[in-house]
């Protein structure tokens, strides 16, 4: 074989033949393979099995694994203490499983390809209809994990990892729903079919989004700054009843950690780390208002939230963005509907029993008794009281928790409103009704385009919270620390004799805390310093802080022509608290008491109100746009504060405490007067209570 001079190959006699062989001998190969191929995958069909007494889920791997035939099942209907015996040799699927099957309620139906159905047994027309398939992407790629319910129903089921999956349906025409992460969701009719399969459509929306950024708002993929965007539907599917709380883990870059485990305990937000502008609290608007914090909004009120995280997303708030913005809008009513929404929870909160592993009466004796420990006791003084006191048991509790959410909410061409209101009510895990968080909150959003060019609104939010709470750490130490610490030997009250060290205590004096029935509570005479009797700490834990605030915005809104918009609005977040609490004495040890009654109250109000004008002006020319907004903001921030304290200014029996008369059960006293007076606080001062409710007096 040569090239010519005009670049064509050419061949002898001899080698073109010897080329002919050569491609006849690979025509042949090729014949060959795919004839050994075709005989394989037809034998495929025949299976050869030798089991001896093994669960369902294993012959249909073995089956599985001889590649001919995929299953599709539930576990829970496979029987759970049959086991299965089998030799067979060359059998088809058919044979195979009804060996298998026999003697069970379990049938089979083989879809398309070598798919292969497992499901229960119809015995009457009204069983359940089995419907299976596959979920792939627009690739044909198995999608595993995709959420698939009936609608109208609970009944649903996620395909598995081969995108596989086997529902159970109430009708023949049943319509399915598909849900996954970044696919838009997808409704099937059945219409009959037992078999579908579906392909999900990946979604291409979310740089479509209308974000708020700053005083206006713009298309997501318009934004290059670090932005991140929480949406209604996001806050929905998640059981938290505080905004602050509802924001963790939903974007990078923002840590949410709480103050305290205690109901209604606050949130500290840190955004990329901690900032220098005097806290690293980051800036919160709300509808446009600069507002303190968002410990009164409710997530069932957020229509959307913006993190803005970095200087150049932040920068059109200047120095107060330095830690960060976040940007709240609140939900409105759509125009020409009308809507009724109700959403509600009870909860109850608990720990676990053994969550730290406490030492019992036996041990804490060996312990003491090997440590050497003056005065410890031998084993007749804990041979009568079993395990001894578990503090921790005795100190947490199983406390409720309820949230109940309504909005009535619609318009017309011209107008919208949003009406809502919400209550939330919890207990603590330790110390019940002495820790208790309730928060009552209602809005009031509207909007009305009076004329083409004039457009009026508000956004309007009152919330009301009451909150006790038991000490986390003070001079006398926290509650927990003390049940951790507190030695198992010591009762949580005594009822029978009581011990030494604590008739030497009445003898002495010392205002030793008694529990409901009038018994004395437990005193350790192995524990000193700062600890007590948890239960009796719990007990003496009086006080109350009362909160209304006011959060909202006026506005008015006015396009001369087309393009240019000036707006003016005018916001307030004012705040109005009120807190008392008094101790009373006690003795636990030398290091632990407290021998004068004394209390404290306060009195914080503080307001923010915000006048802002700012214009707006949008023009397109051709593929290019552009938006220039200027304006002017005021605004002025006043605080006030009052408090004091006092000490042996009243007997424990007829001592005055609003936070006793405030809580929950109201009772009617009529109009008879109840006085109260308490000398020598700064000068004289008289409370003087007519035809009033008193609650929960005490």
């Amino acid at each position: 074989m040569k090239k010519n001079g005009s670049g064509v190959w050419t061949y002898t006699p001899h080698e073109f033949i010897k080329c002919l062989l050569m491609m006849k001998f690979t025509v042949l190969l090729i014949v060959a393979f795919s004839l050994q191929s075709f005989a394989r995958g037809y034998g495929q069909d025949n299976i050869s099995l030798t089991l001896e007494k093994v669960h369902f889920k294993k012959v249909f791997k073995a089956i599985e694994e001889q590649g001919a035939f995929r299953f599709v099942y539930k576990d829970e209907i496979l029987p759970k203490g049959q086991k299965v015996s089998i030799k067979v040799e060359n059998a088809s699927i058919d044979e195979v499983l009804k060996m298998i099957l026999e003697n069970t309620s379990l049938t089979y139906r083989k879809l398309s390809g070598s798919l292969v159905v497992i499901t229960l047994e119809v015995i009457n027309e009204t069983a359940a209809i089995v419907v299976s398939g596959k979920v792939t992407d627009p690739k044909g790629e198995a999608l595993p994990g995709v959420n698939i319910v009936e609608k109208g129903t609970t009944q649903g089921t996620t395909t598995n990892e081969d995108g596989l999956f086997i529902l159970n349906v109430e009708n023949k025409d049943a319509i399915l729903v598909f849900t996954y992460i970044g696919y838009t969701a997808q409704e099937v009719s059945l219409a009959g079919k037992t078999a579908i399969n579906v392909q999900l459509q990946p979604t291409n929306l979310s740089m479509q989004e209308v974000i708020v950024v700053g005083y206006g708002q713009t298309r997501k993929s318009m934004v290059t700054g670090s932005i991140s965007s929480i949406k209604a539907e996001q806050l929905s599917t998640v059981s938290s009843t505080r905004l602050d709380q509802a924001l963790q883990g939903r974007t990078a870059g923002v840590v949410v950690l709480p103050t305290s485990g205690q109901p209604g305990a606050g949130m500290n937000i840190r955004i990329r780390g901690a900032g220098s502008n005097r806290n690293s609290n980051p800036l919160y608007i709300i509808d446009g208002v600069r507002a303190g914090g968002i410990e009164y909004l409710d997530p069932s009120e957020v229509g959307s939230i913006e993190i803005l995280k970095d200087a150049a997303s932040a920068a059109i708030y200047g120095a107060e963005g330095a830690n960060g913005v976040i940007i709240i809008t609140t939900k409105t009513g759509k125009k020409n509907t009308a809507d009724v929404t109700y959403s509600g929870q009870f909860t109850q909160q608990s720990v676990k029993s053994d969550f730290i592993k406490m030492m019992n009466a036996q041990q804490y004796q060996q312990y003491l008794q090997e440590a050497a420990v003056p005065g410890a006791p031998t084993p007749a003084d804990v041979s009568g009281i079993g395990a001894g006191t578990n503090w921790l048991d005795e100190s947490v509790q199983t406390a409720p928790q309820q949230h109940h959410s309504l909005q009535f909410s619609g318009g017309s061409e011209k107008s919208s409103y949003l009406l809502s209101g919400t209550i939330f009510t919890q207990d603590g895990i330790v110390g019940g009704d002495k820790s208790r968080f309730n928060r009552y909150t209602v809005r009031f959003n509207g909007d009305n385009k009076i004329k083409p060019w004039l457009n009026v609104g508000n956004r309007i939010s009152y919330s009301h919270h009451r909150r006790r709470a038991i000490s986390d750490n003070n001079e006398f130490g926290s509650i927990l620390s003390s049940a951790i610490v507190m030695d198992p030997v010591t009762p949580v009250s005594y009822t029978g004799n009581l011990p030494a060290h604590v008739q030497t205590a009445i003898l002495n004096n010392k205002p030793l805390r008694r529990d409901a029935s009038g018994n004395i509570y437990g005193i350790s005479n192995f524990l000193k310093g700062e600890y007590g009797n948890p239960l009796a700490r719990i007990d003496m834990a009086k006080g109350e802080n009362i909160q209304n605030k006011i959060v909202g915005n006026v506005y008015v809104d006015i396009e001369p022509f087309k393009g240019f918009t000036f707006t003016s609005r005018f916001g307030i977040d004012a705040a109005f608290q009120v807190g008392h609490s008094w101790t009373p004495t006690f003795w636990f040890s030398d290091e632990s008491q407290n021998t004068i009654a004394n209390g404290n109250d306060y009195n914080n109000n503080w307001y923010t109100w915000q006048w802002e004008n700012f214009a707006t002006y949008k023009r397109s020319v051709g593929d290019h746009s552009f938006t220039v907004l200027g304006g002017v903001s005021a605004i002025k921030t006043h605080e006030y504060h009052m408090g004091g304290s006092y000490s042996g200014l009243f007997k424990e029996d007829d001592r005055f405490s609003y936070a006793d008369y405030v809580p929950d059960d109201v009772d009617r006293i009529g109009s008879n007067a109840f006085d109260y007076s308490l000398a020598s606080f700064f000068g004289r001062l008289s409370y003087t209570f007519k035809d009033r409710y008193l609650l929960n007096a005490s």
